[in-house]
């Protein structure tokens, strides 16, 4: 909802996966074994197009010995339409958007990348590690999303 309440209307454009990559680890993985998982996010913006895209950096550690193991980054496009409406009066070349909508791409995101993950992983040594649910409170920016319109190709 936007400050007077109405519904912000949005929907996925596009997913892309930009890179991944797996190491097997040098020992045997353990049925039920946990992981550590580190989580990046970066915001894209093309007003003109009232396209934002989150870029999704997954890195996933054997916790045992600290190591990466493997790491995936993701682009997921969202069309917010008048997209507009959330540029900074004190700031042109800034959004800020709701944290309930950040929120919502954000999760959108991280379940992209999970399926993502599981479909890269599975038949290997990891096929039972899965991205745990994740409260997306710290991804969420602080400060307003500054436009990066030259990274979004679309």
């Amino acid at each position: 909802m936007t400050k007077n309440n109405n519904p912000i209307n949005f929907q996925i454009k596009a997913v892309k996966t930009i890179e991944f990559c797996f190491t097997p680890p040098d020992r045997t993985i353990k049925k039920g074994e946990r992981f550590t998982f580190k989580l990046k996010t970066e915001f894209l913006v093309n007003i003109e197009k009232n396209v934002v895209a989150i870029r999704l950096t997954v890195e996933m550690f054997d916790k045992k010995r600290a190591k990466l193991i493997a790491s995936i980054k993701t682009e997921n496009y969202f069309e917010i339409k008048d997209l507009k409406q959330f540029i900074q009066k004190d700031h042109s070349d800034s959004i800020k958007l709701p944290d309930l909508l950040l929120s919502a791409l954000i999760n959108i995101s991280i379940g992209t990348a999970r399926g993502i993950l599981i479909t890269k992983v599975g038949g290997t040594v990891l096929d039972q590690m899965v991205l745990p649910i994740i409260q997306t409170n710290a991804l969420i920016p602080l400060k307003p999303i500054k436009f990066k319109e030259e990274l979004i190709k679309k």
